[in-house]
């Protein structure tokens, strides 16, 4: 009796099935670079991926992802406003993407069966800033069935009295920090990540603001938290703040990294890389949170933006990281953008597949 093939995706599916010819995954669309037996699509712009063979299971059947969205933009402009959330984050590699640093592994449990078909491709934008509302929400990504949010934004809490909250997302927005009364006023809070749910998680919180009061430090206002990325947290200031608690501006969350393996040769050309995430390039980082006005009895400075592509806030000096280097989310990594009024970065979808 013949011993038929595996229908998973190891080694098994190329011995193929009993009576059953291998037929391979052909396709086109995007910038293609070839990895042995694999074959990877990576789109940085709205397009078209088009399956001309849809293969089989005795070959190939099965797309493997990676869909980003556009990151949110920080408020602003203006004193202490939040960093953008980095945008929303949905994968399967057909890999493990685990490490001691990112333990956790965000892949889907299948992949997607190939249609000899056209699928369009939506590669969401980096949301703005400086809108009434604050810093708009990044755009959506879309691949297929797989839907990507776009990072939150926040809202300035010149336009909303002295919290401006973080807004929902992909992965959530920081809180926009101001003036109140007095010293029992309560954080603003940053915005909600994996907004709408999906399962595997495709993004974090953002960090909450400090809403300060006109008795304290000169009624100086209060100082944005950070946006969160898919992989964690953007940094807040804690819950219950001791009277006159100001610091300066939250960072925003280092993003989530992805195996240079499963992005082939051209890995260097994506993502951030990190020496803390050896072998891996980072996505969707967080914004930092802006910072109140710096005075010598009271320096504070603006946070600084995840790697994986977020923005620094602007402001004087940084504290207490190194800053990235540039304000406005990065693009084709799903960047938040920094607090004080910086745009978010657009997202990426990559494809792959065995093509023989």
């Amino acid at each position: 009796m013949p011993i038929l093939g595996s229908r998973g995706g190891g080694s098994g599916r190329g011995f193929g099935f009993a009576g059953v010819s291998p037929k391979f995954i052909a396709a086109t669309g995007g910038t293609i670079v070839t990895d042995g037996d694999f074959k990877i699509h990576f789109f940085t712009a709205d397009s078209t991926f088009t399956v001309t063979c849809a293969g089989n299971a005795a070959g190939s059947d099965e797309l493997q992802y990676l869909v980003i969205s556009g990151g949110g933009a920080g408020a602003g402009p203006g004193i202490g406003s939040g960093g953008g959330g980095g945008g929303g984050l949905r994968m399967y590699l057909g890999v493990c993407n685990t490490s001691p640093v990112q333990p956790e592994d965000l892949s889907a449990a299948s992949g997607i069966t190939a249609a000899a078909q056209s699928y369009p491709i939506q590669v969401g934008g980096g949301g703005s800033a400086g809108t009434p509302e604050g810093g708009s929400n990044g755009e959506d990504s879309i691949f297929s069935t797989i839907t990507t949010a776009g990072g939150g934004g926040s809202f300035p809490s010149s336009a909303f009295g002295a919290r401006g909250y973080g807004k929902a997302g992909g992965s959530g927005g920081g809180g926009s920090g101001g003036n109140d009364g007095g010293p029992t006023t309560t954080n603003a809070g940053g915005g909600n990540g994996n907004t709408p749910p999906v399962s595997p998680p495709q993004g974090k919180n953002g960090g909450a603001g400090y809403v300060g009061w006109p008795g304290c430090h000169g009624g100086q206002g209060g100082t944005g938290g950070g946006g969160g990325s898919a992989r964690a947290n953007g940094q807040g200031v804690p819950p219950t703040n001791p009277a006159c608690y100001q610091r300066g501006g939250r960072n925003g969350a280092n993003g989530y990294g992805i195996i240079n393996t499963w992005l082939g040769p051209t890995a260097p050309s994506y993502g951030n890389s990190y020496a803390p995430f050896p072998g891996m390039r980072l996505f969707t980082g967080g914004g930092g949170g802006g910072v109140m006005p710096s005075t010598p009895q009271y320096p504070k400075g603006a946070g600084t933006g995840g790697y994986g592509g977020g923005g620094d806030a602007s402001g004087a000096p940084f504290w207490p990281s190194t800053p990235q280097g540039h304000n406005t989310g990065s693009a084709n990594m799903g960047g938040g953008g920094g607090g004080n009024g910086h745009n978010g970065g657009s997202g990426l979808v990559v494809i792959r597949y065995k093509f023989q």
